[in-house]
C-alpha cells in the first residue's frame, strides 16, 4: 500500500511538529514560593481532628486537609 503524493508532505509536517513540541515543551515545575504559605485558611468541615484546614497552607509536604465525607442527595 502506497501513500498518495499528496499526503507525504502532510506526514512529514506532522512527524516534525509532535517532535518540535515534545522537544521545545517546557516541563512543569513547582513555584519556588508557596504563596498560600501561612495565609489564614477555613474550611465548613474536616475529615477529623488530624486534618484541618490550617494543614493546606502550612507548607508542610507531611499535613494535609481533608473534608468531612458527605453523601451526595
Amino acid at each position: 500500500m502506497s501513500i498518495p503524493r499528496w499526503r507525504a508532505p502532510l506526514i512529514v509536517a506532522a512527524a516534525l511538529l509532535l517532535v518540535s513540541i515534545v522537544l521545545v515543551a517546557p516541563g512543569a515545575h513547582a513555584a519556588l514560593t508557596l504563596l498560600s504559605q501561612g495565609k489564614p485558611t477555613t474550611a465548613s468541615s474536616a475529615e477529623n481532628a488530624g486534618t484541618p484546614a490550617t494543614s493546606a497552607t502550612d507548607g508542610n509536604d507531611g499535613t494535609r486537609w481533608s473534608s468531612a465525607f458527605a453523601r451526595g442527595g
